[in-house]
């Protein structure tokens, strides 16, 4: 795991899945050891696949392919190993048992869809306590999220070595199209990563 990590915001309006996802490998791996094939996957996948309602369809699942089939291919090197896996629908739950948390139990990380107005956002979840999901979420660098109970800015603005948000785990499982929540189980979205 990175020890020092300085994680990314977004610089476009559609760029949150591929710095959310940056975000995840470098929480796992420092900067020089992520493969310049697998930030090419990311960005070619995730930005040239959105649809009109803001989404990436089955792009999620190239990128995760892509990573994991170049992770194949590089056998050989020490540094970087990992799997990813998308995770959809009733598999996306903030559950204790759940495969998030267990995977970041085990020293994983993962990205997580929540609503944002019409659309989804990608954010990199860092860390589950009892009560909360401790994120960072890529757009916050100047702007603050709607004021909600149940969610909490972390950090100032511009903060990059830690987490930026929290939010209350009962508000973040709400099956309704709520900012910042997971939303309607047929429509949540996850990918989790795993060092090997």
């Amino acid at each position: 795991m990175n020890l020092a990590p300085v994680y990314r915001y977004q610089v476009s309006s559609n760029g949150c899945f591929p710095a959310a996802m940056l975000n995840t490998l470098t929480r796992l791996f420092r900067p020089h050891e992520i493969p310049a094939p697998i930030v090419r996957a990311i960005y070619r996948h995730s930005l040239d696949s959105r649809n009109a309602a803001g989404t990436t369809d089955e792009a999620t699942q190239r990128v995760v392919d892509e990573i994991n089939l170049i992770v194949a291919a590089r056998r050989g090197t020490k540094r970087f190993r990992c799997t990813a896996r998308r995770l959809v629908g009733h598999q996306v739950t903030v559950a204790s048992n759940g495969l998030i948390a267990r995977t970041l139990r085990a020293g994983g990380s993962a990205v997580v869809d929540v609503r944002c107005h019409d659309s989804t956002h990608a954010m990199t979840l860092l860390d589950i306590t009892r009560e909360h999901w401790v994120f960072f979420d890529p757009s916050l660098l100047t702007r603050h999220p709607r004021k909600r109970q149940g969610i909490e800015r972390l950090g100032y603005p511009g903060c990059v070595h830690g987490p930026n948000l929290r939010i209350e785990r009962r508000y973040l499982d709400a099956r309704r199209n709520e900012f910042y929540a997971l939303g309607p189980l047929a429509d949540r979205e996850a990918v989790i990563v795993m060092p090997r």
